[in-house]
Order: C-alpha cells, then sequence, then structure tokens
C-alpha cells in the first residue's frame, strides 16, 4: 500500500471535502481502494495462519463495531475484577441491560483465563467475567447482506447499546484514590 500517497489524498479530502474535487481525484482513490483492499486480505490471510476463526470471516464487507477496554494494564485490571468481587450486582444490572444484551449478547470471552486469577474463588458470582483479561462487546455486521440505509446512524446505535459497559468500566476501573474532576 503506498501510504504517502493514502496520507496526500486524505489530506486533500478534509481540504477539499466536495464533489468536484473527489470526481478530479477518484482515480487515485479507486487505486487507493483497492490497494487497502488488498491490504485486508493480506492480513487476514497472515492472522489466519494463527487464528483460524478469522480464516472463516468475509472481511469484504464486513464491519466490527464494538468498545471496552483491550488489554488494560495490570492495576486497572486489578482493579475491574475486584470490583466485580465487590460489587457483582453492578455487572449483573449491565449484563441484563436490554439493549447492551441484544446488541452485543454480552462481554467478549475472548482470552479468558481457564481458572481463577489468583486471589479470586471458584464459586464467586460472575467467576467467568472475572477470569476475563479483556472487557469489551463486539458485533459483526455483514454490510452485504444488511445494507444499512443510514450507516452512522446504524453505528451510532451500536454505540448508544455500548454506553452501559463503558459507564461500567469508569466505574469499575477509577483509582479511588484519586478524586472525580
Amino acid at each position: 500500500m503506498h501510504v504517502k500517497a493514502l496520507i496526500e489524498f486524505l489530506t486533500g479530502l478534509e481540504q477539499n471535502n466536495n464533489r468536484p474535487w473527489f470526481a478530479w481525484n477518484k482515480p487515485a482513490y479507486d487505486v487507493l481502494r483497492d490497494e487497502f483492499e488488498a491490504l485486508v486480505g493480506d492480513i487476514s490471510a497472515r492472522l489466519s495462519k494463527f487464528d483460524r476463526a478469522l480464516g472463516t470471516i468475509d472481511h469484504r464487507g464486513t464491519l466490527l463495531v464494538g468498545g471496552g477496554i483491550y488489554r488494560p494494564q495490570p492495576e486497572i485490571l486489578a482493579r475491574i475484577r475486584r470490583h466485580i468481587a465487590e460489587k457483582p450486582q453492578t455487572l449483573t444490572r449491565l449484563l441484563r441491560n436490554r439493549r447492551f444484551r441484544k446488541t452485543y449478547d454480552g462481554l467478549s470471552q475472548e482470552d479468558a483465563l481457564v481458572r481463577p486469577p489468583k486471589g479470586f474463588n471458584a464459586d464467586m458470582p460472575h467467576i467467568d467475567a472475572i477470569k476475563l483479561r479483556h472487557f469489551f462487546g463486539m458485533v459483526e455486521i455483514n454490510l452485504k447482506r444488511h445494507p444499512p440505509k443510514n450507516l452512522a446512524a446504524d453505528i451510532a446505535a451500536h454505540f448508544r447499546d455500548l454506553l452501559p459497559l463503558m459507564e461500567w468500566l469508569r466505574e469499575a476501573a477509577a483509582d479511588p484514590g484519586r478524586k472525580n474532576d
């Protein structure tokens, strides 16, 4: 992929976001789009060598929408886990949230520990969540099968449905020694 050409194109688009400019620069757009699709295909092929599940996904036309915290620093992960152990009802409330549950079907189980982390008993409430290393929700949208009428509105709705998780994470990960600003 010609990164310099991509940056130049995006900079020009930012400065001239209008139909005449785009029409004049459409050939460059077409080349960059093809290069980008090839890049995504190449990355997918490389990733599928060590993650077989990725080989089954048709990345062309698939949009991933989600959020949360991925690979938090150890002290933040510890605070989140303590929060779950000390206030399990807050996680229960999140997981029962109608919109979050309907859109994301709970937290992603990616890369979860097999056993509880040190200091946590296997019979604790929400031990499966305590075993998580990341706390996020994600959904795949197949744009080919279900083309949205308004993509921006659909994406915004998915993020709206993610808000309960984000609010819960802010509370769970908060440093108890730091005052709210």
